[in-house]
């Protein structure tokens, strides 16, 4: 290749604003398809040291409850070799996996139903030397959120906080349960959506006592060593946010919402900077670069699964799945004047919920799980995609793929 085409490839991908030549958005990388056994990930992490890797993979379960994994779980492996360390068996959606700021835990949250309004969410954190469990929340099944504090060895679960030496709950963090949250990785920040409550007022207009109805319109900044809200604003635009990311310092939120949009904000003030139209189908999901100069921006491909009353059927009811985009697609800004840089097209890009949801309902695993994260250095993007493959960032080429061992260790 000449060397005038190897420094245009660079332009193209660094993370720096266009130039005024560079008007149109930059061609379509694309991440060829690998063979892997077994569904994509649903999720997946980093540890900070940039040492391990961790997925999630959806499964059903067999029988009743006690419920039996059938095909699903969490795997970790050693980056440098990839080698896999462990594997436990899980079913439902794993919406989330984070490593502890000393790699030591691992936690996921997990959401699941068989489809008659039967809820069995848990957050669980593990000994990642061990592979032994620590804690699982399981006593409020509408508590399937998580994050990993940032600057204490503290994992904030819903609202409550909880030390991660002996998960003895020490804070709460708000009023409300949060349908995401996130700290900034400097430790100093945390956001979260979450509802609040609006009277209820009947068709005479007299507002009834001691009743309200609960209305997801709420954005909120705290102080993340004092937990305490620095400010919060109230709007319908995050009605359709199930996906939320800080900058590195705090200095931006953005948000993921569907019809492909996401919104950055200014955490000093909540006020919108820019609305993103990304022009893909579904929910996206915004996660920010280690040194905080790019926001990427992912699609969420998935079949997932929703059932309805029908008469006509044997059993009374019919199960329908949606059919999703194979690809998936990631594109990046720079956050300066939050221009497109570069944009992947994943070829196995799609994949699978087994949360069985009947009518409107709040929980949707197929909107916000964590399928790409940044390495550390930021020099790789691992994705829940052609399984679980690890990428370099500048050039978009394939680094690893990590193969799931399900018989072992």
């Amino acid at each position: 290749m000449k060397l005038s085409s190897l420094l245009a490839t660079a332009v193209l991908l660094s993370w720096a604003a266009p130039t005024p030549a560079q008007e149109q958005a930059p061609k379509t990388i694309i991440i060829a398809a690998h063979h892997h056994d077994g569904d994509n990930a649903q999720s997946v992490a980093f540890s900070p040291d940039g040492k391990y890797v961790a997925a999630g993979f959806g499964g059903p379960a067999n029988g009743r409850f006690p419920l039996k994994p059938r095909g699903g779980g969490i795997a970790v492996w050693e980056v440098e070799t990839g080698r896999q360390l462990h594997y436990w068996e899980e079913y439902g959606d794993i919406i989330k996996l984070e490593f502890s700021r000393d790699g030591e835990s691992l936690a996921y949250g997990r959401v699941f139903t068989p489809g008659d309004s039967v809820e069995d969410n848990v957050v669980v954190v593990r000994n990642v030397k061990n592979g032994k469990v620590s804690k699982r929340w399981s006593e409020n099944r509408s508590r399937y959120q998580f994050a990993m504090s940032r600057s204490a060895q503290e994992i904030l679960v819903g609202r409550d906080v909880y030390e991660l030496t002996d998960f003895t709950r020490v804070n709460e963090v708000g009023d409300l349960e949060p349908r995401c949250l996130a700290f900034a990785m400097d430790g100093r920040s945390l956001a979260m959506v979450h509802p609040v409550k609006v009277p209820i007022v009947d068709k005479d207009g007299v507002e009834r006592k001691q009743v309200h109805s609960l209305v997801m319109k709420s954005l909120a900044v705290f102080d993340a060593v004092r937990l305490e809200k620095q400010r919060s604003i109230e709007t319908s635009d995050v009605a359709s946010c199930y996906a939320l990311a800080l900058a590195p310092d705090g200095k931006y939120l953005a948000t993921g919402h569907n019809a492909g949009v996401a919104r950055i904000w200014d955490a000093a003030n909540l006020t919108e900077i820019r609305k993103i139209e990304t022009g893909f189908r579904g929910h996206v999901l915004p996660f920010f670069a280690p040194d905080g100069k790019a926001l990427a921006v992912a699609t969420q491909p998935t079949r997932s699964p929703r059932w309805k009353y029908d008469e006509t059927e044997p059993s009374g009811f019919k199960i329908d799945h949606n059919k999703p985009d194979a690809t998936s697609e990631v594109l990046f800004l720079e956050t300066t004047g939050w221009n497109e840089t570069a944009r992947w097209q994943f070829e196995d890009g799609s994949f699978r919920t087994y949360y069985y949801r009947h009518g409107k309902g709040d929980l949707h695993p197929e909107y916000n799980p964590g399928r790409f994260v940044f390495s550390p250095d930021g020099k790789h993007l691992l994705a829940g995609c052609s399984g679980v493959v690890l990428v370099e960032t500048s050039t978009g080429k394939f680094v690893q793929k990590f193969e799931v061992q399900r018989d072992r260790p």
